[in-house]
């Protein structure tokens, strides 16, 4: 899945479907006609790409610096035009639509990003939020909630719906497997037993081999199960490194020897 910010408007969004149609799938991160709001989102979401409808906005060439600094730029219109390519020295010359550069330029990157699902140390190309449908009801309907995905804290399976647990001792009930929210989760994430997803950034402390404790709360207190305890004891190996002066093999990277 690439992720794209477009600096224009929804028009800008139809032209690049039109003209990308054979790219994996993009996520939308949002759009404005507005340099400050457009600026401030892409610092936030930091897409894999930016999209500038010269058209729409009549941006500035420090502006474009700018926006250079966080992503690759690319230049769209709905008209004869000549833009530049970020690392590119010519100015190419095009039809209406997206340069085929640019076309090809993304599809590497599509398959570049949905070739293989990311190393825990890659960048995620998953967005920064999900949304869940969940068993509440409102006035005019079911509610669905926006959920950042740091704020999570692990996942739990129970019989047929799930139980997401957030900062703040907030949690929401929705019917799904923990499959099909194990797709949706980013590499910071993983499952510990067949009833748990927690977020890795979220341990605290490990108790022996089997049981992690998550966001300093012993009621926090989560399983390994004995099939996914060589997947953690390797990310675990990842975190740690020798300790000097001591007989001690190693120590948690994130912890202080005694």
């Amino acid at each position: 899945m690439i992720k794209c910010y477009i600096f224009g408007d929804d028009s800008t969004k139809q032209l690049i479907n039109n003209f990308i149609p054979t790219l994996s799938p993009i996520f939308y991160l949002g759009s404005s006609l507005d340099f400050r709001t457009a600026f401030k989102d892409i610092v936030l979401n930091k897409p894999d790409f930016i999209f500038v409808d010269i058209e729409r906005v009549n941006a500035d060439p420090f502006e474009i610096i700018l926006l250079r600094q966080i992503s690759p730029v690319l230049f769209t219109t709905g008209i004869k035009h000549e833009a530049e390519v970020q690392n590119s020295k010519k100015v190419l010359k095009s039809p209406a639509g997206v340069q085929p550069e640019v076309v090809q330029m993304l599809e590497e990157a599509g398959i570049a990003l949905s070739a293989k699902r990311p190393n825990k140390d890659d960048h995620p190309t998953y967005p920064i939020t999900i949304i869940i449908k969940t068993n509440s009801k409102g006035l005019y309907g079911g509610i669905e909630v926006l959920i950042k995905l740091d704020e999570i804290i692990y996942v739990e399976s129970v019989k047929n719906y799930l139980d997401i647990h957030l900062d703040g001792n907030r949690h929401h009930r929705s019917y799904m497997t923990l499959k099909s929210m194990e797709n949706e989760l980013s590499g910071d994430f993983e499952r510990v037993n067949k009833s748990f997803i927690i977020n890795l950034n979220k341990i605290t402390s490990i108790e022996g081999n089997d049981f992690l404790i998550l966001n300093y709360n012993e009621k926090n207190r989560i399983p390994i199960g004995p099939t996914y305890k060589k997947q953690f004891a390797e990310w675990k190996k990842g975190k740690q490194f020798k300790s000097i002066g001591t007989d001690d093999d190693s120590i948690i990277a994130s912890g202080k020897s005694s």
